[in-house]
């Protein structure tokens, strides 16, 4: 393609059309390009663009590429016409090829579309050549028209001995030869050697059979350009006749009808694989309900061989008494084509929620026919049972959780409240306030002055806000909400999105947590706990009179005094290794020890800081007994406390998720509504409205999925754990995206003698390594090869796992907060959803670890992950 080609895009996305063209400019061709949208404007362009090819995306809104097609056909213009389409049934794109395009593209593989156009145009650059032939031809055979009676193309005339003694000079179009050249060549050595097995006994039978016309050689021989020619003669022993005195050789060249057939050989093959191998079931059928043949999909959803299928017909496949059955026939019937779900029947006799595709086609004796693609969607509508059943019970979960969301709009000093929050407030359901009056229900002080500095911030600065606060409500009642607000822009205005929930019980269960605790600790000071203090060298800088009296040892006598030398039989002692241990791991130490010299039980309890240690304890000698009772008491109350954190963690992700992934797009499908049904915009406007709707509603499935994802981590806690080598886990991943490690030159340097394997759930681990290696990938820098390092250690009964690369970093300093929420990204270069680490955060939390991260801007990014052995 060294030529300008002129090339005519029927394409109504813009970004679809630049994405073709950037795939031409990619592969180097030289092109000249009119995109038009429109039936007129196509129609118009096929005469005055005077295009080399056409591009069609198959649906328009008005328009689609087979009348397209048509139009062209009916022009006159004899160019390529391939489809570039998003989508495209097989069976449409077997007709659309029937009715004369040259090829079809999906648009997620463009990279294939220079090929299919060069192909096309050098396939109509040889028809225009064969066609210039045979005009060459006519006019040869007007000049030689006596030799030509025996001749097609060539003629050459050959000796008993198969020599040629006369080239006519036709042989120069056939095989690039001037006659004389031929006279002094072997033809048998132009032969191809594959095609040149019996040409010995060929000749022999022509010198056998005098005057009798019989079929020649007809295979590949040599052009002068060195290239091979498919070739078909026709031979005349003429020896006998004086005028002759030869064999009578005319030979044509037929490459063109032999690529020709061996395309459509091709195509039919490439059609019956697709036929046979296609997962969707594809009955080829009669309009009376026949069944002519079944691939070995159809067979499998209907669980019958293609006998069966094929005797029992439309009658013994669907359920007759189904209404949508003749809905869907007449409208075939009508239109020449129908889609639709109905009622099918497998070979057990039960029914199976079906979807069908159905069109008519002439076949090749003219008679109607019909195809049908056959798809099982039982599954599918099983799944949207549990979709409806997993929304009805988010709903009732938001309302037993008391949460709420609401929108506003400062510039216009407008709110929205959801009807929880109107609850919340005891306001009437139809209530709205207004932003100034939302504030008012803020408790006078503190808590308005709180509200009212954070409505400032995020109005003037974007600052998201999360704040506990008091309201007074429309009744006069006090009550503690959690309110969180994020702003957004649209349409150049600043909106903000948040959600509400009504805390009043939590802040009561924690006044009741910390009552209890107070009330533990006035129950230890009443008993006389005994202190001490010590430095960091191990120096007693302070002793109270209850450690005097329990250990026998007095203050003025134990101060300022080296610990070890006062309680030289103490040195490897539970007591001693707990002290030891706190001290150079920074952690609080909680144990029991006897001390023999008293024969007393003491519970210690010590704590230690950048100055030494701080020690508490007491004689448990007499209550020793009861130990297990208030153990138990402080566990419960431990556990309580956790879940209550860990419920709250989920309701603030549960509650960003209803409040703005969900409301969001909700709120925009209801604002493009009303201006669909609006008559005052124009059709054009109204298409961007429901392109608007589509999106939105994309927008909502995807949360939907999101939510899945992350309540289904919750469900497969349940898996049985077994060993996990980490080098497989690396293997297996590197295995499962070999085009992304080679694109990007991805080397992994990993580690594991330390620890080489975990007994844990295999699948969760999997996903953790496979987010933090597809993280690293995705955000490395640019213009320099990805480099991860995976290692593991062992210290102090913890395993350690390190995820080392040389990416992009993230800015810890600013982003640290929100580096595991839900929906967080930091770069925005590349796609993403910001799951990936909220998703390995929450799956090393359920499996018992604990994960942290270590980066600098440009310089890479470290994630360590513990788990206790």
């Amino acid at each position: 393609m060294d030529k300008l080609i002129r090339i005519l895009h029927l394409e109504d996305l813009p970004s679809d059309a630049l994405f073709v063209k950037k795939a031409l400019v990619k592969a180097n061709i030289d092109f000249q390009e009119l995109v038009v949208d429109s039936k007129e404007k196509y129609m118009t362009a096929l005469e005055a663009f005077s295009p080399d090819l056409i591009l069609a995306d198959h649906s328009l809104p008005s328009f689609n590429s087979t009348e397209a097609l048509r139009i062209l056909k009916q022009s006159g213009l004899k160019i390529p016409f391939i489809v570039v389409t998003a989508a495209m049934s097989d069976e449409s794109a077997v007709n659309l090829l029937m009715k004369g395009a040259d090829d079809y593209i999906l648009k997620d593989r463009l990279s294939r579309l220079p090929i299919a156009i060069s192909n096309a145009l050098e396939k109509y650059r040889l028809k225009k050549e064969h066609e210039k032939f045979m005009d060459d031809l006519i006019v040869s055979e007007q000049r030689y028209r006596a030799l030509i009676e025996h001749s097609a193309d060539g003629v050459v005339i050959l000796n008993a001995q198969g020599r040629p003694t006369y080239v006519s000079v036709s042989v120069t179009n056939v095989l690039g030869y001037e006659p004389n050249e031929m006279l002094g060549v072997d033809l048998f050595t132009l032969i191809h050697p594959d095609d040149n097995l019996h040409m010995d006994l060929m000749l022999e039978k022509i010198l056998n059979s005098p005057g009798i016309t019989m079929k020649g050689h007809t295979g590949r021989m040599r052009h002068k350009d060195g290239g091979w020619r498919w070739i078909e003669a026709t031979i005349t022993n003429l020896l006998g006749d004086p005028a002759v005195n030869g064999i009578v050789d005319n030979f044509r060249d037929i490459t063109d009808r032999k690529l020709a057939q061996d395309a459509i050989t091709a195509s039919e093959e490439k059609y019956r694989l697709l036929f046979e191998t296609s997962m969707d079931g594809i009955l080829l059928t009669s309009e009376d309900g026949q069944v002519l043949e079944a691939n070995q999909a159809a067979c499998s959803i209907f669980q019958r061989n293609e006998s069966e299928i094929i005797h029992l017909g439309r009658s013994g496949l669907a359920d007759l008494d189904d209404p949508r059955l003749s809905a869907l026939l007449d409208e075939r019937q009508r239109t020449g084509k129908a889609n639709g779900e109905v009622l099918l029947l497998r070979r057990d006799g039960s029914r199976f929620a079906g979807e069908i595709s159905s069109t008519i086609f002439k076949n090749a004796d003219g008679n109607a026919n019909t195809s049908m693609i056959v798809r099982d969607i039982s599954e599918r509508k099983n799944a949207e049972q549990l979709l409806w059943e997993s929304e009805r019970r988010l709903e009732r979960a938001t309302t037993m959780a008391r949460i709420g969301n609401f929108e506003a709009d400062p510039a216009n000093n407008l709110v929205f409240w959801s009807p929880m929050i109107r609850e919340i407030h005891e306001v009437d359901i139809d209530f709205n306030p207004e932003l100034e009056t939302a504030m008012n229900f803020y408790k006078p002080g503190s808590n308005r002055e709180a509200i009212n500095r954070a409505l400032e911030e995020i109005i003037k600065h974007q600052t998201p806000f999360d704040l506990e606060l008091q309201i007074i409500t429309a009744k006069g009642n006090e009550r503690w909400v959690r309110v969180m607000c994020e702003s957004e822009l649209v349409n150049d205005r600043n909106m903000l999105y948040g959600s509400f929930q009504d805390i009043d019980k939590i802040k009561e269960t924690e006044s009741e947590v910390f009552r209890s605790y107070e009330e533990k600790n006035v129950i230890l000071e009443s008993i006389g706990d005994a202190f001490f203090a010590i430095d960091k060298d191990w120096v007693v800088n302070y002793w109270n009179k209850e450690a005097a009296r329990l250990l026998g040892r007095a203050k003025v006598d134990v101060l300022n005094q080296y610990l070890w030398d006062l309680f030289p039989n103490s040195i490897g002692s539970e007591s001693y290794r707990q002290y030891t241990y706190a001290v150079e791991s920074g952690q609080i130490v909680h144990f029991e020890d006897y001390y023999e010299p008293l024969n007393t039980w003491l519970e210690v309890s010590a704590y230690p800081s950048v100055n030494g240690l701080s020690v508490f304890f007491k004689d448990i000698t007499e209550r020793k007994s009861s130990e297990n009772k208030l153990n138990e008491l402080n566990n419960n109350l431990h556990q309580y406390s956790n879940e209550l954190a860990l419920s709250n963690k989920g309701l603030e992700q549960f509650s960003y998720m209803v409040s703005h992934n969900l409301r969001a797009p909700v709120a925009n499908i209801i604002g493009l509504s009303g201006l669909l049904s609006d008559d005052s915009y124009p059709s054009e406007s109204k298409k961007e409205f429901l392109n608007g709707i589509l999106e939105n509603v994309k927008r909502l499935d995807d949360v939907i999925t999101d939510l899945n994802s992350i309540l289904q981590i919750k469900k497969e806690i349940g898996e049985k754990s077994e060993i996990v080598n980490f080098q497989d886990l690396v293997e297996s991943i590197q295995d499962s995206i070999p085009n992304v490690m080679l694109k990007e030159n991805v080397r992994i340097v990993s580690d594991f003698t330390r620890a080489a394997e975990l007994f844990t759930l295999k699948t969760y681990l999997y996903s953790i390594f496979h987010n933090l290696i597809s993280n690293s990938i995705k955000y490395h820098q640019p213009g320099l090869n990805p480099v991860i390092e995976i290692s593991s250690s062992i210290s102090q009964g913890k395993l350690t796992l390190s995820f080392k690369d040389n990416g992009l970093g993230i800015d810890l300093h600013k982003k640290r907060e929100h580096l595991f929420g839900l929906y967080k990204r930091f770069h925005h270069h590349v796609e993403g959803k910001g799951m990936g680490l909220f998703m390995v955060k929450t799956q090393v939390e359920i499996l018992g670890g604990s994960i942290s991260v270590f980066s600098e801007v440009n310089k890479g990014t470290e994630f360590l992950i513990e788990f206790n052995l």
